[in-house]
């Protein structure tokens, strides 16, 4: 689940990302989340999608949390993706 809160924690919206009730769902995890210039970006591992035991994702939403962009990987083995980097032009 993805929550949109005002600055004092108050609840403005909130999106189901992942869950499917016509399938077994697993354990899906977010492990890195960042926010910039109105789009938020999700990354972390589904076991509900894909072949292996973890698959890696990333989720791209606007800041009305319209989803903008998703993928996962469909590897044999686990993948996991942790981290999101910040890359700014020189």
């Amino acid at each position: 689940m993805v929550f949109k809160l005002t600055q004092y924690g108050q609840l403005l919206d909130t999106l189901i990302q992942g869950y499917n009730v016509g399938i077994d769902n697993r354990n899906d995890r977010p492990l890195d989340i960042i926010e910039e210039n109105d789009t938020v970006y999700i990354t972390g591992y589904t076991e509900t999608y894909g072949h292996g035991g973890k698959e890696a994702f990333m989720t791209v939403l606007s800041a009305d949390l319209k989803i903008l962009h998703g993928s996962t990987t469909f590897g044999t083995t686990s993948d996991q993706s942790r981290v999101i980097l910040r890359m700014e032009k020189v």
